[in-house]
């Protein structure tokens, strides 16, 4: 996707285009550059986008599948399931985006983790604050406050004190509130001053914290 995003903002930098031209711009990148390229395009449904009113429906909604998102959802059934050969450093060679679909597995299975497999994915995978990158950070942990009983969660704090953006924080007090309420609303109480007050409101109901 980012190859195809490169060459679209190089062909069409500094002009205006028109829908046909995205549409012709992603049919040759896929000519070029995808096996089974007749099959991919046969599968976009270009009238449904086009022509259509509102969001497009399930049904139409395709994700790719290929080595690497299979590989990923390899790796997380290896950790799910406590397997001793994962390979660890598929993870370090991912995308951002695929880095991002990883987590948000994790999230969707962590009914299926615990103390000691949630400990050694982060170990193994380097998933840790010293990690920088606020998308996966916050998914992450997402599922690590789950544990905030049996595990230290210090840096879950380092987080939610630089960030502030309710798209990272939200859904990390969602969990402290299903998994953690008083160990979260301590953490809010003290971080909470940093927040601007739209964030505050929204993390108030949360919680059911009344300042």
């Amino acid at each position: 996707m980012k190859n195809f995003l490169r060459i679209y903002i190089m062909r069409f930098r500094l002009k205006s285009i028109e829908v046909w031209d995205m549409k012709q711009c992603l049919e040759d990148y896929i000519n070029e550059n995808v096996k089974n390229a007749s099959e991919v395009l046969d599968k976009i449904k270009w009238d449904y986008w086009l022509y259509k009113e509102g969001m497009i429906g399930d049904e139409y909604v395709n994700f790719a599948r290929n080595s690497k998102t299979e590989a990923v959802e390899a790796l997380v059934e290896c950790y799910k399931n406590g397997d001793e050969n994962c390979n660890k450093t598929l993870y370090r060679e991912l995308e951002l985006d695929l880095k991002i679909i990883f987590v948000k597995r994790l999230l969707g299975e962590s009914e299926s983790l615990d103390k000691e497999k949630v400990t050694r994915i982060r170990n193994e995978l380097n998933i840790t604050y010293n990690n920088k990158n606020p998308e996966i950070l916050s998914i992450w942990f997402t599922v690590l406050v789950r544990f905030a009983h049996e595990l230290d969660v210090a840096e879950v704090k380092t987080f939610l004190g630089c960030y502030g953006r309710l798209k990272f924080i939200r859904p990390i007090y969602i969990s402290f509130a299903a998994s953690a309420r008083d160990f979260g609303l301590k953490i809010y109480k003290e971080l909470r001053p940093r927040y601007h007050p739209i964030a505050q409101k929204a993390i108030d109901q949360i919680l059911g914290y009344t300042p």
